[in-house]
């Protein structure tokens, strides 16, 4: 390894070694000085590889050197996880306390394969006018998330408009979703609609027999009920009315002062925050350690 590039031995560190030294470290891994400096000692191996520099160079400056974070701060993020899904405990993540029970933890065939409801979606740039109408959309804006839903009529005439703020660790595509669960909610069983929204993964997330999200298994669960639905994928921001109309209604919903629905938080809300707070933790690290001072003259 030590003729190869250090792009190369850094590539070889993060995909293979790195992953082989956290093995396990949801159990093992205690937080304590003695665990975190023997993690250290094991990265500064691979870190003087990949930067080809002396062996007086210290391991904070190895590791803003080659860009790797602190392998004792891998670990702890790995085993907050572990804590929190598997041992039911809270973990504190910014300035809140949050369990298992907080997020959208679904990964599951909430039907048998034989008994899947088929499910059919296409693209239409226009309209239908021989039905009812509905557009769906979900928007993030200024860290607050809404959910828009339009119903017009047959002359593009606003029959009923529903703009609801979710939580604010709620993602787009959780906003996208309920607006559709909505637009169902609000509509008979016998009735005939077409659903419009600019959301492929959330017509995909539909389409497969896999359930990632609580809130598309309620959506599955009220179609089982419906014969007379059909849906449609437009594209966003291309002038269509009702789109726009939903756009508005999903931006006006994150105005509004107070959370009126609260969904599951997504995964991918937690794995940000957590890599954010570990990269906080290791700017923090930088800034009082003993060599700071020196390496920034």
């Amino acid at each position: 390894m030590g003729s190869c590039p250090p792009p190369v031995v850094k590539e070889i560190y993060k995909v293979a070694i790195e992953k082989l030294i956290l093995y396990g470290a949801e159990i093992w891994y205690d937080g304590t000085a003695r665990c975190n400096k023997k993690l250290l000692q094991i990265q500064r191996l691979a870190l003087l590889k990949i930067a080809k520099t002396y062996t007086t160079v210290s391991t904070e400056a190895l590791q803003i050197l080659t860009g790797c974070e602190p392998l004792d701060l891998l670990a702890e993020r790995v085993h907050l996880q572990f804590k929190m899904f598997n041992k039911n405990l809270k973990v504190t993540i910014g300035s809140k306390d949050y369990s298992s029970s907080d997020f959208d933890n679904f990964n599951i065939f909430e039907f048998p394969p034989w008994d899947c409801l088929p499910f059919y979606w296409r693209a239409c740039d226009i309209p239908l006018k021989d039905t009812k109408n509905i557009f769906t959309d979900g928007s993030k804006l200024d860290a607050r998330v809404g959910s828009g839903v339009v119903c017009l009529d047959q002359r593009d005439n606003i029959l009923w408009q529903c703009e609801t703020r979710l939580n604010d660790e709620a993602s787009v595509f959780l906003a996208e979703a309920y607006a559709i669960f909505m637009a169902l909610q609000k509509t008979r069983e016998d009735e005939t609609i077409g659903i419009y929204t600019d959301s492929q993964s959330v017509l995909q997330a539909l389409e497969s027999p896999r359930s990632y999200s609580k809130i598309i298994v309620d959506i599955k669960k009220l179609l089982r009920h419906r014969k007379y639905v059909k849906f449609y994928w437009v594209k966003a921001h291309i002038g269509t009315y009702g789109n726009e109309l939903a756009d508005v209604a999903a931006k006006e919903a994150t105005r509004k002062n107070q959370i009126e629905q609260v969904l599951g938080i997504p995964k991918s809300w937690l794995n940000y925050n957590l890599k954010y707070d570990t990269l906080s933790k290791w700017q923090k690290r930088w800034e009082f350690s003993l060599n700071f001072r020196f390496y920034m003259a």
